[in-house]
């Protein structure tokens, strides 16, 4: 049955004073999971549903249609939300939040970019905890240089091969995969120098 204007007005007026106070916008008298319009009943409710449709290869938007080959949503969603972004890109709006202006050049707002840089550096310091924060070159003469001077080596010299499969998120690779044993940590120097001197530093051949 279809909602009259006054219903729909009704309706409005209801979920707005109940965003609001923070309770749920369905159940009026439960708390709402902070961060959200819903209570727990109902956030437990919407991931059982998502779960299901996930494992049975539907939407999670629209549960009865078939999800697109590798992703959880149906080209529905996938139109919808590629018309979405072009209107925040014509409007200089950022794509995550979309009442935020995007910062000039870019595709999303100031906060989005700190965000960003937060979790990039909580991720960078991940990966030189478990390859450690030094040189593992024994011939280097400054093992101790600082994160901002360090990278991750491929011990095998298979880069260049790796880069094409992965592109350059080698850090979210490495966690993703569990940190696998063939990398290790090279200075800039040493990693440069090994690259362009067939796969050895030359710090090893002059020892």
């Amino acid at each position: 049955m279809k909602r009259t204007e006054t219903e729909k007005k009704r309706w409005r007026e209801r979920y707005d004073v109940r965003k609001v106070t923070g309770m749920c916008t369905v159940h009026g008298k439960l708390l709402a999971v902070d961060g959200k319009t819903r209570c727990q009943m109902c956030v437990d409710r919407v991931e059982k549903r998502k779960s299901v449709a996930r494992v049975l290869g539907f939407c999670v938007a629209h549960n009865t249609v078939r999800a697109m080959s590798g992703k959880v949503i149906c080209h529905i969603c996938s139109d919808q939300e590629r018309d979405r972004r072009k209107v925040r890109k014509s409007n200089s709006n950022c794509q995550v939040h979309p009442k935020r202006g995007a910062v000039f050049g870019r595709t999303v707002c100031q906060a989005c970019l700190d965000y960003n840089r937060i979790q990039a550096g909580r991720l960078k310091h991940a990966v030189f905890a478990h390859y450690g924060e030094k040189c593992a070159c024994t011939g280097c003469s400054n093992p101790f240089p600082g994160l901002d001077f360090l990278t991750i080596d491929h011990i095998n010299n298979d880069g260049a091969a790796h880069r094409k499969q992965i592109g350059n998120s080698i850090y979210a690779w490495l966690k993703k995969n569990k940190f696998p044993g063939d990398f290790q940590t090279l200075c800039w120097n040493c990693n440069m120098a090994k690259s362009r001197h067939g796969g050895v530093c030359p710090h090893l051949v002059q020892r």
